[in-house]
């Protein structure tokens, strides 16, 4: 988020996470997949420093972009006492 958006929304501060557009074509795939910490260089085998995922055996392809959810969009951040810890 940057603080563009803060401002817009009227908050001194904000987080949230806007899904948009996840499409997975794997009705046939691996359930199994290992990335590097980005998400990038996937294999099908564990690698050293390689991060473990699910994936769904499932194409969930349905001809347009639709968006998905915002998850704490609500919530505010900036209230009195609300600090960094230290």
């Amino acid at each position: 988020m940057s603080l563009g958006n803060c401002e817009r929304r009227g908050l001194l501060a904000g987080h949230f996470v806007d899904i948009n557009a996840n499409q997975l074509s794997n009705e046939d795939g691996p359930e199994i997949w290992y990335t590097d910490a980005f998400g990038r260089h996937g294999k099908s085998s564990s690698f050293p420093g390689s991060v473990r995922q699910r994936l769904a055996r499932m194409d969930n392809q349905i001809g347009v972009d639709a968006g998905g959810p915002v998850i704490g969009d609500n919530r505010n951040y900036s209230g009195a006492g609300v600090h960094a810890p230290n």
